[in-house]
C-alpha cells in the first residue's frame, strides 16, 4: 500500500511537470506563430508595392511637341550615351576637364551619399551640366547604385513630372536638380547651373558649409529627420499620409526615402 502511495505521488509529480513543460512550449509556439504571422503581414503588405515597383520600366521615350525624341522616367546612364542624345551627352562629358584639386578632397566624403538627380533631354542645362556631374561622381568613384536619374516631360500637361511622379513633394522647379542624401535625409541641392563650380558647390553641401543654390527662395527648407521621426513615432511604422505632408500638402524629401526603404 505504501509503495503505491509512493508510485502514484510520483506520477502526479510526472505529470504535473509534463504538463508545465506542454504549457509552456505551447506558450512558446504561439509566440513564435504570432512572430510568424506578423512577419508574413507585413510581407504581404509591402508585395504590392514591390510588384509595382518591378514593373515600370526604364528608359522609356516619347515624342515631344516639336517632334524631337525625349528620355522619361527612371533612366539608365547608359541611354544617355546612345543616339539620338550622344550627340551632347558624350561631347560634354569627354570636353569636361574635372578639378581634382577639389575633387579629391569630395571622393571620400560621398561614399555614403546617395544622389537624385532629375533632367530633361529637352534642356539646354541638362544637357550641359547632366554629362560633367556624371565625369565629377565617376572620378570619385561613386557607384552606379547610389545614383538614381529621372527624365522629366516638357509637355503642356506634364510640364516637368516624370510618368510615376518620382519628382513629387521634392520641389523641383528647375532641371537639372541634383539632390544629395545621407542618412535617408536631404543635405543639399544644386539647382540648374553650379553657384561657384560643381566640384566646390558639391564640397560646400557635404561639408555642411554655408551654400544657397541659385532659386533658394523657390526651395522648402529640406526635411528634418528628427522632426519626422517624431512624426513617425507616434503611430508606429504606418504613419497615415498626411504626417508627412508639408504645409503645401507637398511629400517631404524625407518621406521619398522612407518609403524606399519598404520597396
Amino acid at each position: 500500500m505504501h509503495c503505491y502511495a509512493q508510485y502514484a505521488l510520483q506520477h502526479n509529480h510526472y505529470a504535473q511537470a509534463f504538463y508545465s513543460n506542454h504549457i509552456q512550449l505551447h506558450q512558446m509556439n504561439t509566440t513564435y506563430i504570432t512572430a510568424i504571422a506578423t512577419l508574413f503581414f507585413i510581407f504581404i503588405s509591402c508585395t504590392p508595392k514591390l510588384a509595382n515597383q518591378q514593373s515600370h520600366p526604364v528608359n522609356v521615350t516619347a515624342t515631344d511637341k516639336k517632334g524631337n525624341l525625349i528620355l522619361l522616367g527612371k533612366t539608365d546612364r547608359e541611354r544617355l550615351a546612345q543616339a539620338p542624345f550622344d550627340t551632347w551627352y558624350t561631347k560634354n562629358y569627354d570636353s569636361y576637364v574635372v578639378d581634382s584639386t577639389t575633387a579629391i578632397q569630395v571622393k571620400p566624403l560621398l561614399r555614403n551619399k546617395r544622389f537624385l538627380l532629375f533632367m530633361g533631354t529637352w534642356c539646354g542645362d541638362s544637357r550641359r551640366e547632366v554629362p560633367r556631374i556624371y565625369k565629377i561622381l565617376d572620378y570619385c568613384r561613386v557607384k552606379p547604385t547610389q545614383i538614381q536619374l529621372i527624365n522629366l516631360n516638357n509637355s503642356d500637361t506634364a510640364y516637368k513630372q516624370s510618368p510615376q511622379h518620382e519628382e513629387q513633394g521634392l520641389n523641383i522647379r528647375r532641371v537639372p536638380t541634383l539632390l544629395i542624401f545621407e542618412d535617408q535625409r536631404e543635405v543639399g541641392r544644386m539647382v540648374e547651373s553650379p553657384v561657384t563650380s560643381l566640384e566646390k558647390d558639391i564640397l560646400a553641401i557635404v561639408t555642411n558649409q554655408p551654400y544657397e543654390h541659385r532659386y533658394k527662395h523657390l526651395t522648402p527648407q529640406p526635411a528634418k529627420m528628427a522632426d519626422s521621426t517624431v512624426k513617425a513615432s507616434a503611430y508606429g511604422n504606418n504613419p497615415p499620409v498626411n504626417s508627412f505632408l508639408s504645409p503645401t500638402g507637398e511629400f517631404n524629401s524625407f518621406t521619398y526615402f522612407w518609403c524606399l526603404k519598404f520597396i
